[in-house]
């Protein structure tokens, strides 16, 4: 390293340090005991924003009056920072492994401060504790200590910014490894309906041309070739279209500008013309990050875009998944053996265990159907049931069968796989299925059923 700026600890604790390279742009903005704030000059942004470091005091009475003080101090720091260090604090029990259970209420101060500050937790990849007190057995502690929190305003502008938790040898705590720009692999991004084209008459033309295509075969099968002709006319229209609304808004505002200051005069009604153009696509901007936050508390229109858009980054970081803890209990974060893990649950999940004797239980259960009722429930005499029966016969054609499964944490961490609840996410005719159901078998309804 070229530079760099430090704090010394006093005695074992504390001690800060920033070290830099000669290619990047760094000015320091203020130091104390507890904290550095440096400015960063971004190239690629041609932006500065800035990072403080900081040591938060162990001792609860000094950690409220260093909290009291940055509360006063954030406001000379701008809209794009980070507040990156040890804080020797947690925001939920989950994040302490061991020793004395923390209550709600003694981690309502760091909470409150977080939210005051109005911050976001950047969330981590790796072991999810970042601290251990190094003692034996039963006084054996691990805490998640250190953390990297940023402004809404910056995770816009550094979308992929992703922090690494990373194995270190000699100290009791884990380095932090906060990454700008994360070079994914790409992969192919399934088909997805954007809220933005509800609004959009050429959107609703193309998906009327797509279902009248013609189809021949059942009727689950004509359901879902003309569903899957839309998707496809959807898709092509999307890639035509290029549609971003983020670049539109750029756009009109430089037209905007533009027109506003010619000479002699600017022409008004084009202005006029222009400006309205503007609030549609800052109506449609928001709708799209609205959708994609899944923040269903808040209402379109009230301009809260970059709230949505904060929450989507901070959903995604939440949901990346880096490493696993094994049935062993070993943490492994090697893609191969997270996979093989994935494999190892599902397959014992779906394997048949010892068969239970459940017909002598069954059979002192009064049955509620008569044989009668039963009659009217499995014929087959009607042209309605003909979905069903695809459905109820497995067929070949009823693809409509087929679901998306996604996942969703169980716990605001996942740390074992068995945390991860699997959900399947059925297209609109699953519900025409039902309302079928509801149709046909209306003394059914709430009634259990054994045929044997």
């Amino acid at each position: 390293m070229d530079s760099a700026i430090r704090v010394d600890p006093t005695g074992l604790a504390g001690g800060l340090a920033i070290f830099w390279k000669g290619t990047t742009t760094v000015t320091l903005e203020k130091m104390c005991s507890w904290f550095i704030d440096v400015r960063i000059f971004d190239v690629a942004l041609n932006k500065s924003w800035r990072l403080v470091n900081v040591y938060f005091s162990p001792n609860d009475a000094v950690r409220r009056t260093q909290w009291d003080f940055f509360m006063r101090y954030k406001s000379c720091l701008g809209d794009d920072w980070v507040l990156w260090g040890d804080m020797n604090d947690i925001l939920c029990s989950e994040e302490k492994k061991g020793g004395i259970f923390r209550p709600a209420w003694s981690l309502k101060g760091f909470q409150n401060f977080v939210n005051d500050c109005g911050l976001v937790d950047l969330g981590f990849s790796g072991y999810p504790f970042t601290w251990r007190n190094n003692r034996s057995g039963n006084n054996y502690v691990q805490e998640r200590l250190d953390r990297v929190l940023a402004t809404p305003s910056w995770c816009l502008l550094f979308a992929q910014a992703s922090v690494t938790h990373l194995d270190t040898v000699g100290s009791d705590h884990n380095a932090l490894h906060l990454k700008l720009r994360d070079h994914v692999r790409g992969f192919r991004v399934p088909f997805r309906f954007d809220a933005r084209w509800v609004e959009d008459e050429d959107a609703r033309n193309v998906v009327n041309q797509a279902w009248a295509t013609p189809v021949q075969g059942s009727k689950s099968f004509m359901v879902y070739k003309k569903i899957q002709a839309c998707r496809s006319s959807l898709t092509n229209w999307k890639r035509r279209k290029r549609d971003n609304s983020g670049k539109s808004i750029a756009d009109l505002k430089t037209k905007i500008f533009a027109l506003s200051n010619s000479w002699p005069g600017p022409p008004l009604e084009i202005i006029k013309d222009l400006k309205w153009q503007l609030k549609k696509e800052w109506d449609k901007e928001e709708v799209f990050w609205k959708q994609k936050s899944r923040v269903t508390w808040l209402k379109n229109g009230d301009k809260n875009t970059k709230f949505f858009h904060a929450s989507v980054m901070q959903r995604r970081a939440g949901n990346r998944i880096s490493g696993i803890e094994v049935a062993n209990g070993n943490w492994t974060s090697d893609p191969q053996e997270v996979q093989a893990e994935f494999q190892h649950f599902f397959a014992g999940l779906f394997t048949a265990g010892p068969s239970l004797q459940m017909r002598d239980t069954v059979e002192v259960i009064p049955h509620k159907i008569t044989d009668a009722m039963n009659h009217s429930l499995v014929i087959e005499e009607t042209a309605k049931m003909d979905i069903l029966l695809e459905v109820k016969r497995g067929d070949k054609d009823a693809k409509i069968r087929c679901t998306r499964t996604m996942k969703i944490p169980g716990k605001s961490r996942v740390v074992e796989f068995g945390n991860m609840q699997t959900i399947g996410m059925s297209i609109l005719v699953h519900t025409i299925i039902y309302f079928g159901l509801i149709t046909i078998f209306p003394i059914a309804i709430g009634v259990h059923i054994y045929t044997g």
